[in-house]
């Protein structure tokens, strides 16, 4: 039976009646504690209340007792030690502290509960991870959901971009930029626009060299995707005026496919982008030369009689493809039309009959790479947003199985796809043949002589490198010796290339001449360094010069012999440019003589330089001179320093580009991250479970093994505290373990509660003690020593 057990000790006063007898040996007032075991009785009690104890055969070592057996009453509580002990109350009268069976499970519910409390708090917090991949398994979640709603769109096959791509590129929903209240009022219509990629200046310098002849009068907007900084700097050579502006355009703002140049998605973006600026445009692709026969006022009447009219104006593919044979099906159902709906289209400049269908064969793939384009309402919202639409879709512009390689054009009938997919091309011949009802008449040049052809990068970069070495050595080309052996073509690109020289240094000499002032009305220290007058009249040598120049140049080609009209035509064109360059230099130099006339005349005097003046400009001169040298150095060391500050900017924003790319293809390829990141943290929930399962289990295992050892309560004599030993596994005492806790004892013994005898325990082997018969049971054990 377990209980709390109270060893009940007897301290102070000694007028107490009975006490003389306890307190036999102590001094007045002590307390018993420390005094010999034999003065304290120990006695248990039921009672957990310390006020009150009830105390049974309370004895004193055969001393008369101080209260009967009734215990301890509360007059008596003020004089009592009370010592709570848990315990259990022996047979022989002892109390046996809970070590071994009571005491050990309350101390193995405790470390149970502890480790169930750790376990649990290992597993639920085990969990928590870092901020950064609680981030990125955040973002992963948001591009997964952006790819189910693209998934979605795909299924449905709707056509869905990002509104603010739609906003950047000019498709507001309110107030959008159309013709012709927003168009350019600096530059005739249309403006050409071109654009070039990352290895393709020598086909963008084609278009910037030769179309200035054709349009004059139209500015050439450049787009740069990608060039690289050499390949920036040999078209900033050719494309330096006025008429000639290279834009800088990011693809990166865009989804990664619409910069694989293979699918050209590129180019409705960049073409609504120039229209949204410009009102109306005539795109050539930077590989397109237009033929000799193309004159100024063909392109001209082109655009006014069918572009405006139109909105649009495009030319087919020499090939005369069906449209069908070139698109994929599954762009048509983007469109929300069938295929099969072109197959049976009236042949176009018929008239409609009843009852008699005609194929889409008569409706002719158009080329992508020249087209007019007005931005007028209908082209703004019926062709340009689902083309632009389509290309921000990837699965629009480039379906499943897609390709542009591999085409067979043997298949009958010829609208049959032929294996090849135009992409771009093929989105807009849907969007044109939706919009116009599968007129071609009506949005295509049908009919005409061919306009232009197309040149490979191979021969335009051989062109380049021939322009390049022309224009190193132009002065020697251009001596009356040297110049039998050009050719007409040689000839014309020297004219041309001095013509476009002659036109910006007028403009320059023009300002510089507007900007002059006269040379009277600066003396002493404030007269100028650089006279604008001697600026002046070196440029105004210069540009003749280059005037002389551009006059042999056209005699040679008047010499040539004339091949037909267009070759006179060019020739007078070529002296006409000439005149306009000279009469407007002339009537520079004119203005400018004019002006300084007047100067001189309001001044009324004559000039005459004084000597203080020459002396002050000369020290002025030196300590500019000083100054400049002291400073020489540190500007360059800093010019240098920005350069590579530069460089190192750039490379890196192209890196960061190039990883955003990569994270985009990640998260638009790989659908599955999501999945796989879910799957890798239920692996890590079951192993932190499993871990915490095995920790669990081990420390039960401990905990068991360790109750499974049997202690003995040991004491030296009857009547002092008893100490606990272990025993082996097989329930033995060594004597090795009773004599290091008690040296000298050879044996135990132990008093029998039935008859109160005391029996030993035999010694086997003169090392170890087997439990007496019936185990050791719950017996105070006492040492023997050897007499």
């Amino acid at each position: 039976m377990s209980f709390v057990a109270l060893e009940c000790e007897f301290q102070g006063p000694p007028a107490l009646k009975g006490l003389n007898h306890i307190n036999k040996g102590f001094p007045p007032g002590a307390s018993g504690v420390a005094k010999p075991r034999r003065h304290y009785s120990r006695a248990h009690c039921q009672s957990p209340v310390p006020s009150f104890c009830q105390c049974q055969s309370v004895r004193f070592d055969g001393l008369t007792p101080l209260v009967s057996d009734e215990g301890f009453g509360a007059e008596t509580a003020p004089f009592l030690r009370l010592k709570p002990r848990q315990g259990r109350f022996s047979p022989g009268g002892h109390v046996i502290p809970v070590t071994d069976n009571a005491m050990r499970t309350k101390n193995f519910l405790v470390t149970l509960s502890v480790i169930l409390t750790l376990s649990v708090g290992f597993l639920v917090f085990g969990q928590h991870k870092p901020d950064t991949i609680q981030s990125l398994v955040s973002s992963t979640n948001e591009q997964i959901q952006s790819f189910k709603d693209n998934l979605r769109d795909a299924e449905s096959k709707r056509l869905v971009a990002d509104q603010k791509l739609l906003d950047l590129l000019g498709f507001q929903e309110r107030q959008p930029r159309l013709f012709p209240a927003d168009v350019w009022r600096n530059s005739s219509l249309p403006v050409v626009v071109t654009m070039v990629t990352a290895g393709q200046e020598s086909l963008a310098v084609g278009v910037v060299t030769t179309l200035p002849r054709l349009l004059p009068n139209n500015t050439i907007l450049v787009y740069n995707l990608g060039l690289s900084e050499y390949g920036l700097k040999v078209l900033q050579t050719y494309c330096n005026s006025s008429r000639c502006q290279i834009v800088p355009f990011d693809l990166y703002d865009f989804p990664a496919h619409v910069q694989d140049e293979a699918l050209h998605a590129y180019r409705p973006v960049v073409l609504q982008d120039a229209l949204s600026r410009t009102g109306a445009i005539l795109y050539v692709d930077s590989g397109v030369r237009f033929l000799p026969n193309v004159t100024h006022g063909l392109m001209m009447e082109l655009f006014a009689k069918r572009a405006l009219q139109r909105g649009v104006l495009t030319f087919p593919v020499p090939a005369k493809n069906p449209v069908t044979s070139l698109t994929h099906k599954k762009m048509f159902e983007y469109f929300r039309t069938d295929a099969e709906n072109f197959q049976f289209l009236q042949m176009v400049r018929r008239a409609l009959r009843k009852g008699r269908p005609f194929d889409w064969a008569a409706v002719f793939q158009v080329r992508a790479d020249v087209l007019f384009l007005v931005n007028t309402r209908e082209v703004h919202q019926d062709i340009m947003l689902p083309w632009v639409q389509c290309a921000l879709t990837q699965d629009c512009i480039f379906p499943i199985g897609a390709q542009s390689t591999g085409c067979n054009f043997d298949k009958k009938p010829s609208y049959r796809y032929s294996g090849c997919h135009f992409y771009d091309a093929s989105a807009l011949n849907i969007v044109l043949g939706l919009r116009f009802r599968f007129i071609s008449n009506a949005y295509a040049l049908m009919g005409a002589a061919p306009l232009f052809t197309t040149v490979a990068r191979q021969r335009a970069d051989a062109l380049l490198r021939e322009m390049e070495q022309n224009a190193t050595s132009t002065d020697a080309h251009l001596h009356p010796k040297m110049a039998t052996a050009l050719s007409y073509a040689d000839l014309r690109k020297q004219a041309r290339q001095l013509e476009n020289a002659i036109d910006l240094k007028l403009v320059a000499f023009s300002k510089l001449g507007a900007g002059i002032q006269s040379p009277h009305s600066h003396h002493g220290d404030t007269t100028p360094l650089l006279s604008g007058e001697d600026t002046f009249e070196a440029m105004s040598a210069e540009i003749e010069d280059l005037l002389n120049k551009l006059n042999l140049v056209n005699e040679r080609l008047a010499e040539q012999p004339v091949s037909g009209a267009a070759m006179l035509h060019t020739i007078q064109r070529h002296r006409e440019i000439m005149a306009d360059l000279a009469r407007d230099f002339r009537k520079t130099n004119s203005q400018h003589e004019s002006r300084r006339e007047r100067e001189d005349l309001l001044k009324g005097g004559t000039d005459s330089f004084r000597g203080d003046g020459v002396n002050n400009r000369r020290d002025i001169y030196l300590k500019e001179s000083q100054h400049i040298h002291n400073s020489d150095h540190l500007v360059n060391e800093q010019i240098a320093i920005a350069v590579e500050t530069r460089e190192h900017l750039s490379s890196q924003r192209q890196t960061f580009k190039r990883l955003q790319t990569r994270f985009n293809d990640i998260s638009n390829k790989y659908p599955l991250i999501n999945s796989l990141i879910n799957r890798i943290n239920i692996r890590k929930r079951r192993d932190s479970f499993i871990i915490g399962l095995v920790v669990f289990l081990c420390t039960v295992l401990m905990l068991f093994y360790a109750m499974s050892i049997e202690y003995l309560q040991v004491a030296e004599d009857e009547g002092e505290e008893p100490i606990e030993l272990p025993t082996e596994d097989d329930g033995t005492l060594l004597l090795s373990t009773l004599s290091a806790q008690f040296p000298g004892a050879s044996g135990l013994k132990y008093r029998n509660p039935e008859n109160k005898s005391i029996r030993g325990v035999r010694l086997n082997d003169g090392r170890l003690h087997p439990p007496p018969d019936g185990g050791w049971g719950s017996h105070i054990y006492y040492c023997v020593f050897p007499k």
